[in-house]
């Protein structure tokens, strides 16, 4: 149950932006299944990224946002019968197909005047950098179902074909695969106005 004694069913996450962003939504969807596996937790992201997210273990599906004005969003929103819609990329587009599509539980960011959107709000900043992505999305998420308590996962199983290709490279490379990988990603997007959305570590 939520505030105002909502049973969510059907729980949707709108996270339509670069991929790295995208990705970290998926901790507050493993988080949600932790919580209560029978909701349906569904993504609407960039269509580029649907087919690397479909069929991940704790979405139950995962549409391509339509692109164009915020009535063709709404639309898909509409049609996916949301009890409740974690706007988890805070925009005035994404805050008015939101409510244009009427879903009864609009949780959103509350500072900016699109805010207004939303009737469950989060008051927090994510520009200050005082909390990772994955915080910021769980203490949206928070806002429905109280504070997440436990672990969350962000985990994205690869296909098995990539799985082979990655150990040919590997190995072509003189790496063994037995061993620990680490990457390290330090940034953020750079803004066409040259600008970022928040500092890069």
């Amino acid at each position: 149950m939520i505030p105002g004694s909502i049973a969510v069913k059907r729980l949707g996450l709108l996270r339509n932006d670069a991929l790295g962003d995208t990705l970290l939504t998926l901790p507050v969807a493993n988080a949600v299944k932790q919580y209560e596996p029978s909701i349906s937790v569904e993504l609407i992201c960039q269509e580029a990224f649907q087919p690397l997210l479909k069929g991940h273990p704790d979405l139950n599906a995962v549409h391509a946002d339509p692109g164009g004005s915020a009535r063709a969003l709404a639309r898909l929103l509409r049609a996916g019968k949301y009890d409740a819609l974690l706007v988890l990329r805070p925009t005035p587009r994404n805050a008015q197909a939101a409510w244009l599509a009427r879903v009864p539980v609009r949780v959103g960011t509350a500072w900016r005047a699109y805010g207004m959107m939303f009737n469950v709000r989060w008051y927090g900043h994510r520009k200050l950098n005082q909390l990772h992505e994955v915080q910021c999305n769980l203490q949206l998420l928070a806002r429905l179902i109280g504070p997440v308590v436990g672990m969350t996962q962000l985990y994205l199983p690869p296909p098995v074909e990539d799985e082979a290709a990655a150990s040919a490279i590997l190995k072509e490379a003189g790496i063994k695969a037995d061993r620990p990988l680490v990457g390290i990603h330090p940034g953020s997007r750079v803004r066409p106005d040259g600008k970022r959305s928040a500092l890069p570590w």
